[in-house]
């Protein structure tokens, strides 16, 4: 188990059956000496020597894998600390890849050619648990305690090396082999983005390493934030994007409409892990990562005044509307997000978006329900008509039953459960009638 690479043979003594001229085992015994450890340290051999198909086998040695790696790194750090590493990317993740306390495997220790640990938490950051392969160093002393190497500080620098190369490597793969690299981000980009939250030295290279689709990519097709910020225009001063489960579920959505007719490219965030780690104040190269569902868009400053025109003169019917409303929100104003669809619910800028609400919902860690802001599309049909009824009677009964209506549909373009969906039916049935 430990020493597998140690270049002397390891043999035990064992009786096994003679066999005969044919080779079949007879009822005699004979001792004989059974060599235990392979004796061969790849990682310590000159690179130049080395064929392809012996890295993919010692690969599948090390790793138990039956599949072929996607890639590997192999080189020698020299310095003050000084080690040799051999390091694979996997082509397909492991089941438990996102049960990081289930893995036990990772990138296994040696000194000297002797197996220390294959702790994966030692020498890999918990981002990149996916990586397999050794670590050989002489510096190290043999007898040591997992406790007392984790607290060496020639460990954590092994540790540092090991990210940096990984990220530089995952880099070059991204520039130079994009099909090969968007293969390996479908399998690990969940795993890789958990660094943004946790590995604040490498923040900005794990930032250009992540890939989205986008309202501009086809379904399947990705960008990176770097392609973004090229492709977009020079005044822009955010990266929009939207969360939601699918795609599907996100590329028709009614927050997108003024964007879309702008020609503005908005990410679709649909990892779950994505709004949690990219809209905690995050930015990539001096811009800011903006919810399409949260806050003011703030789009065009002429369209911005002609709202705000619009707004003084409904004041009255939104005040109206948000009285009918009070206990489910906060605010009534008209929209500039909304071209076509009647209404929406947008969230406040530093608050909780609902599809947060719901992830953590499903994780059983219910969050209070903050009220949403109701946004209008001043140029809708039913709003004109509402301001119709409102002009020629201010206690018109229809005027409440249209603002429940209303939020109902708020409710479900955004994705959230309508309460009462018997009261929400009834009202559909009540105004077709």
């Amino acid at each position: 188990k430990y020493s597998d690479f140690i270049e002397y043979p390891i043999k035990l003594k064992t009786e096994i059956a003679k066999q005969d001229e044919e080779g079949k085992d007879t009822e005699e015994k004979e001792i004989v000496w059974e060599v235990l450890n392979s004796q061969k340290a790849l990682w310590a051999r000159p690179k130049n020597e080395i064929q392809e198909d012996e890295y993919k086998e010692f690969y599948k040695h090390i790793s138990h894998d039956f599949n072929e790696p996607s890639d590997w790194l192999h080189y020698k750090a020299e310095g003050t600390n000084e080690f040799t590493a051999l390091l694979y990317l996997p082509s397909k993740a492991p089941m438990n890849l996102l049960m990081p306390d289930a893995q036990q495997k990772g990138i296994s220790l040696y000194i000297n050619n002797v197996f220390i640990t294959n702790d994966h938490e030692l020498l890999t950051p918990q981002y990149l648990r996916f990586v397999q392969g050794v670590i050989d160093s002489s510096d190290l002393p043999l007898n040591v305690s997992r406790e007392l190497l984790q607290q060496n500080p020639r460990v954590a620098a092994i540790k540092k090396n090991i990210a940096k190369k990984l990220l530089s490597r995952l880099d070059d793969l991204k520039k130079k082999e994009s099909e090969k690299y968007e293969s390996l981000y479908k399998e690990f980009g969940k795993v890789l983005k958990e660094g943004l939250h946790t590995d604040f030295a490498n923040r900005e290279k794990i930032l250009d390493l992540v890939l989205f689709e986008s309202t501009n990519t086809k379904a399947g097709e990705f960008t990176s934030l770097a392609s973004y910020i090229e492709k977009a225009d020079s005044e822009q001063k955010e990266i929009y994007y939207i969360a939601g489960e699918s795609r599907k579920d996100l590329e028709n959505s009614p927050y997108l409409e003024a964007l879309k007719e702008k020609n503005i490219e908005v990410l679709f965030f649909t990892d779950p892990i994505d709004e949690w780690v990219l809209s905690a104040g995050l930015e990539y190269k001096e811009k800011a990562f903006k919810s399409a569902t949260k806050g003011d868009l703030e789009l065009d400053e002429k369209e911005k005044e002609e709202t705000e025109k619009k707004q003084a003169e409904h004041k009255d019917l939104l005040e109206k509307i948000k009285s009918d409303l009070e206990e489910q929100v906060a605010e009534v104003k008209l929209s500039e997000r909304l071209t076509k669809t009647l209404c929406c619910l947008v969230r406040d800028e530093t608050g909780m978006s609902a599809n947060m609400e719901r992830l953590y919902s499903a994780m059983n860690q219910p969050m209070p329900k903050s009220k949403a802001i109701l946004e209008l599309n001043a140029n809708h049909p039913v709003v004109m008509k509402m301001s119709e009824i409102y002009q020629s009677n201010k206690e018109d009964t229809k005027l409440k039953d249209y603002a429940e209506l209303i939020y109902g549909q708020a409710l479900l373009l955004e994705g959230s459960k309508i309460e009462d969906l018997n009261r929400f039916t009834q009202l559909i049935s009540h105004l077709m009638a």
